[in-house]
């Protein structure tokens, strides 16, 4: 009789193999786990500093004068919701800078203030992004 020999991977080959594949893919696991995680978080940072900026342009746009920068300042913005379902707070706040003292904001005040906007993540008290800068309030004639 005439030996056959065959060839191919046997049964217990294949396993072995699966075997070292899920031992690689489980140790593996955590660290695509944590880049994910990081990846949002980077990227619902990035949405918070861009609604900052937007808000940031419409308070100089609204600065015309002490009492519609005041307005703007005290309307309360509605939390905003991205693409991916993420809900985010948007705190306002601002106060004249006269002569290096805070005041209240009047026509006879110093004409810059700063003014602050604070992005939080619905729900928690994470800041995400948290901008200050001083706009230009001219005075009423």
């Amino acid at each position: 009789m005439e030996e056959q020999h065959q060839q191919g991977f046997g049964i217990v080959e294949i396993i072995v193999a699966m075997m070292i594949f899920a031992v690689i893919a489980v140790s593996a696991a955590p660290v695509l786990l944590k880049g994910l995680h990081t990846t949002a978080k980077s990227l619902s940072m990035a949405q918070a500093a861009k609604i900052s900026n937007d808000v940031i342009s419409s308070a100089r746009l609204s600065a015309s004068n002490c009492n519609t920068f005041s307005g703007f300042v005290e309307t309360e913005i509605s939390p905003q919701q991205d693409s991916r379902n993420n809900i985010y707070d948007i705190t306002l706040d601002s106060q004249i800078l006269q002569e290096g003292e805070l005041a209240a904001c009047t026509d006879q005040s110093h004409p810059t203030q700063w003014f602050q906007v604070t992005v939080t993540r619905n729900g928690t008290n994470e800041v995400l992004s948290q901008v200050r800068t001083i706009v230009a309030v001219p005075r009423m004639k």
